[in-house]
């Protein structure tokens, strides 16, 4: 399951890290070369703080050992201090990070592992590394080039193992949301024929993104349509009634229903699937959309957001799709019987 907010905060933890800390450049998508990540470095400064709330120290964590911290000031020389003379909010801070600083140091090695032992001209040799790579998410930076060269491969079974690890593993941000949409509106590397041949697996890898693959998906299941015009998302968008005869469209908005549950916990999400439920509810000449709607009556259980608007919906479907209502509620109360120490 992916948290929006809890994956975008660990995104954007890990990314600090790493380009303050480890220096490894943070990557940005360029105009040019849409989907490609390119790497520009970036350097943050913040100031550090001790149980007075005052200001004893500047630059950016480097690392922790022991009781020492080293931090790198702003001309970029490491300077060693004591961590008990900063307060416990930023000793927190210090030991979150040098756990984090681990875990990348870890993945950084892994990947390197992974890549050396990868064989280019063996499809299974592909397949199996992109699947060890993509466990590893957005911490396997050393591959997203070599991820985003193989994307051209045609053998379908490679194929799908290198477009879910590029999505598993490339950068979370605006910019690489962009490239993506690019890649699926141009059809590049075939990126875009495999998409809508498989929307399901597409959309499920793109939910790793966090925050940015929901928009992406809520675009989806509110639209139908993979392709975007231009490369940005519309500010706002609102789901829109079509007929089931459009199969493309529907087969593309029940797999970002799919999808949508796997955002579990998140409010907004619940919301949007309500919004979408009360509009595939309808009935276009004579004819309703069932399977988005079963999806989206799933969904609302994966979430596992406990809200009498959820149960009302659900109960409200019982008596008509039975089995996959009694699971989600099943999964509600569960849920809530959790939250209350049961």
């Amino acid at each position: 399951m992916t948290h929006l907010s809890a994956l975008s905060k660990t995104s954007a933890f890990a990314l600090a890290i790493v380009t303050g800390l480890l220096f490894v450049p943070v990557l940005c998508a360029q105009v040019d070369q849409p989907g490609i990540i390119m790497e520009e470095e970036q350097n943050d400064v913040r100031e550090f703080y001790n149980q007075a709330d005052e200001v004893i120290a500047t630059g950016n964590f480097y690392m922790l050992q022991g009781s020492t911290v080293t931090l790198r000031n702003e001309t970029g020389q490491l300077v060693e201090h004591n961590i008990n003379k900063f307060s416990e909010e930023e000793q927190d801070n210090f030991r979150a990070l040098e756990r984090e600083r681990r875990k990348i140091e870890r993945a950084n090695e892994e990947t390197k592992e992974i890549l050396d032992a990868m064989d280019v001209s063996s499809d299974q040799s592909i397949i199996s590394s992109c699947n060890k790579l993509k466990r590893l998410g957005p911490l396997a930076i050393e591959a997203r080039m070599r991820v985003y060269d193989l994307l051209s491969r045609d053998e379908p079974a490679v194929k799908r193992a290198v477009i879910v690890c590029w999505l598993h593993t490339c950068e979370r941000s605006e910019q690489q949301l962009s490239s993506i949409i690019h890649c699926v509106n141009i059809n590049r590397d075939g990126v875009g024929e495999w998409a809508h041949d498989h929307p399901e697996l597409f959309l499920d890898a793109v939910a790793s993104m966090g925050q940015f693959g929901y928009r992406y998906i809520h675009y989806v299941a509110c639209t139908g349509y993979l392709t975007v015009e231009g490369t940005q998302l519309p500010a706002d968008v609102e789901p829109v009634i079509f007929e089931v005869s459009h199969s493309e469209l529907n087969e593309n908005r029940e797999a970002a229903c799919k999808s949508l549950g796997e955002f579990e916990g998140e409010p907004v999400v619940l919301e949007a699937l309500l919004e979408l439920l009360n509009v595939v509810d309808q009935p276009v000449n004579g004819v309703r959309d069932d399977k988005s709607l079963v999806a989206i009556l799933r969904s609302i259980g994966s979430l596992k957001v406990v809200d009498q608007s959820a149960v009302d919906a659900l109960e409200r479907h019982k008596a008509e799709f039975e089995d996959v209502c009694t699971r989600s509620l099943d999964r509600l109360a569960r849920e809530a019987e959790r939250q209350q120490g049961g």
